[in-house]
C-alpha cells in the first residue's frame, strides 16, 4: 500500500469517483474531517485520495503508542521528511533528550511547511488523548499554512478547536453518510458470478455499509 511506499490501491476496489471529485474542489489551507465508525473504508479512502492528488500527499497512520507529544511530533516529522520535505535540522533536534514541541519544534515545522503544496492525511486520530499530543494537533490545525490541506480521519475527533476555520468556510466535514455505498456503486462488481439480482440482494442486506459489502462478497 501507499503507507509503505508501494503500489497504489488495488484497481478491484469500488471507485469512489464522487468523493474524489469533491476533494478536488477543496481549497488549500482547508481542514477535512472524516469521522465514521469502523468498517466504512476511511483508510482505504485516504490511500485512494493520496494516489489521486497532484500535490505531495503524506499519510500519517497513528497508533496508540503515538499518544504523547514527543511520539506524535516525531512520527509526524519523520513521515513528512520521507516524502522529500527538507527537515534535516528538525530531525536532529527531535531526538534530543527533552524536545520542546509546543514552543520550539511545532512552530519550526509550521514555518518549514509554509509554501509547500502538501496534503497531510492523519489516520486514526482518535488514538490521541494525551493533552500534549492533542495540543500539538490543535496547534497544527489552527496555524495550518495556507498551502497545506489537513485531513483528520478517525472514529472520533480529539478536542481540536475548529470553530474559527469553520466560520471561514475552511472546514469540510464528512461522516458515514458520505462513505456509504450506493446501489450504483456496486455495479463495478458486476461479473459472470454476480448478477444484478445478486447485487440488489447484497445492497439490501448491507445498506451500503462498505465492510458489510465485503463480508457479503466473501460469504459468496
Amino acid at each position: 500500500s501507499l503507507r509503505g511506499g508501494g503500489a497504489p490501491p488495488s484497481a478491484r476496489l469500488i471507485p469512489r469517483t464522487g468523493l474524489l471529485a469533491r476533494f478536488e474542489d477543496i481549497p488549500r489551507g482547508s481542514i477535512v474531517t472524516l469521522v465514521a465508525p469502523g468498517g466504512y473504508g476511511k483508510s482505504t479512502l485516504l490511500d485512494t485520495w493520496a494516489c489521486a492528488v497532484t500535490s505531495t500527499a503524506v499519510i500519517v497512520s497513528l497508533e496508540p503508542f503515538h499518544d504523547s507529544a514527543q511520539q506524535f511530533g516525531r512520527h509526524l516529522v519523520e513521515r513528512i521528511a520521507e516524502h522529500g520535505v527538507e527537515l534535516a535540522s528538525l530531525l536532529q533536534d527531535i531526538r534530543s533528550a527533552e524536545p520542546d514541541w509546543p514552543r520550539v519544534l511545532m512552530p519550526r515545522l509550521l514555518t518549514t511547511l509554509a509554501g509547500k503544496d502538501l496534503v497531510l492525511l492523519l489516520d486514526d486520530v482518535h488514538v490521541l488523548a494525551d493533552p500534549g499530543a492533542v495540543d500539538l494537533l490543535d496547534s497544527l490545525a489552527n496555524h495550518l499554512p495556507a498551502s497545506v490541506t489537513l485531513v483528520l480521519s478517525g472514529r472520533r475527533l480529539p478536542p481540536v478547536r475548529l470553530a474559527k476555520r469553520n466560520l471561514q468556510g475552511r472546514v469540510v466535514n464528512l461522516t458515514e453518510a458520505d462513505l456509504e455505498l450506493h446501489r450504483d456503486d456496486l455495479e463495478a462488481l458486476r461479473s459472470a458470478q454476480l448478477s444484478s439480482a445478486d447485487l440488489d440482494r447484497i445492497y439490501e442486506l448491507t445498506g451500503g455499509w462498505p465492510a458489510g459489502v465485503r463480508l457479503a462478497l466473501l460469504a459468496r
